[in-house]
């Protein structure tokens, strides 16, 4: 059967609506086909009626893809090097304090773990993450795992809270302060 300019906007208009039905497109050829139309006459009206074609690999956007992904990399690692600071001394980690930069220090006293950290906005917060394995049960129930946080103004870095337990914990809020007044108190 020969396919008219007529026939040829019928039978795109027909492959469409049948592809909205959910038909395939082998299914709707396979039953033109069946109704006397060549193959070979039905396959340009597939790939004009909106069936999309596979496009060849280009090889430019490879090269795109891989420095738009070294770049957030790279900035990534740089961001995490300056905004995550660490501090391997008291005084150093007093000086980032005293300036309000966020930074973190962890300190071994002889097997005890002590954990500090500036957050934004002038915020100390101090941590027990292990105790050292002579400790009595009762101290680390009371300790371990138990944090605090104190507000403090910028240059007013309060240097007791990296250097003793027990002073200058009345500007401090949270589990630990409870725990380290009841120390206090048992030793008094």
């Amino acid at each position: 059967m020969e396919i008219t300019p007529e026939l040829k906007k019928d039978l795109s208009k027909y492959i469409a609506k049948e592809r909205k039905r959910g038909f395939s497109d082998d299914k709707i050829k396979t039953a033109l086909v069946k109704a006397g139309y060549k193959k070979k006459d039905l396959n340009p009206l597939f790939q004009k009626s909106g069936k999309t074609v596979a496009k060849p690999f280009d090889m430019k956007n490879v090269g795109k893809v891989l420095t738009v992904i070294f770049l957030v990399l790279f900035i990534g690692f740089f961001a995490y090097a300056f905004l995550n600071n660490e501090c391997d001394t008291i005084d150093c980690f007093i000086e980032y304090a005293n300036e309000c930069k966020p930074v973190t220090l962890e300190v071994d006293d002889s097997g005890t773990t002590h954990y500090y950290e500036i957050q934004d906005n002038c915020v100390f917060y101090r941590e027990y993450t292990k105790l050292a394995d002579d400790e009595p049960q009762e101290v680390v129930d009371l300790l371990l795992d138990k944090s605090l946080t104190c507000n403090y103004a910028l240059g007013e870095f309060n240097t007791d809270w990296v250097n003793t337990i027990s002073i200058g914990l009345d500007y401090c809020e949270g589990e630990l302060v409870d725990s380290m007044n009841v120390i206090i108190a048992a030793v008094s």
